[in-house]
């Protein structure tokens, strides 16, 4: 079986907060057709809805992220092949203030660890040695280059954030807590506009 995912493009770039986000935090797999990836992003991402039914769908734990990787690593393990479409798109309207990314870029990131931890894969977006490139890409030529201290401070920041990130969800007890959390999760209002479709291939 085959899914079927569309590019997701950060179309909103106002602010500095908005160009980091694009550049780390980004959900998509590039220009060419994948016909594997290690995960499918978001609601950028369709599913026969008999196979979700098999794999018992959405686990409800993941409250508002990490379900995207958690429900991707469940199909793996299931038997099924993740495939990445380019040539439909979704465009992300959302626009971040500095409290507004560091909330998601920690959300985005620990739950995103929890998953992994949960279905004992560990699979991200770039590699490690990428994720030092472009962390010393966006200090260097992005920052400091063109005498932008502020966002090679905001690079620092938020890398420091994935970091404890990552600390938190090795804890011993990182899957119980999240799994009983009470915590209120507040939605940041961001939406989609959706400029193509396409039909999802048969199971091989």
């Amino acid at each position: 079986m085959q899914f079927k995912e569309i590019k997701f493009p950060e179309y909103i770039q106002k602010s500095c907060y908005d160009r980091w986000r694009s550049e780390v935090l980004f959900q998509g797999w590039g220009e060419h057709y994948r016909s594997q990836v290690p995960f499918l992003f978001g609601l950028c991402s369709s599913y026969r809805r008999k196979v979700l039914e098999e794999i018992e769908g959405f686990d409800p734990y993941f409250k508002i992220s990490g379900e995207d990787m958690d429900l991707s690593f469940r199909l793996q393990h299931a038997g099924y092949r993740l495939v990445y479409n380019p040539e439909a798109y979704v465009y992300h309207m959302r626009s971040d203030t500095y409290q507004s990314i560091v909330r998601m870029t920690y959300r985005h990131c620990f739950w995103g660890f929890v998953a992994q931890r949960k279905n004992s894969i560990y699979q991200n977006k770039v590699s490690f040695a990428v994720s030092i490139r472009t962390f010393i890409r966006q200090i260097l030529s992005s920052g400091l280059a063109k005498l932008d201290f502020g966002y090679a401070g905001l690079t620092i920041r938020l890398h420091l954030v994935i970091l404890r990130a990552w600390i938190d969800s090795r804890r011993k007890d990182a899957l119980v807590l999240s799994y009983n959390s009470k915590q209120k999760y507040e939605w940041e209002g961001h939406t989609t506009h959706f400029t193509a479709a396409h039909n999802i291939p048969e199971k091989e």
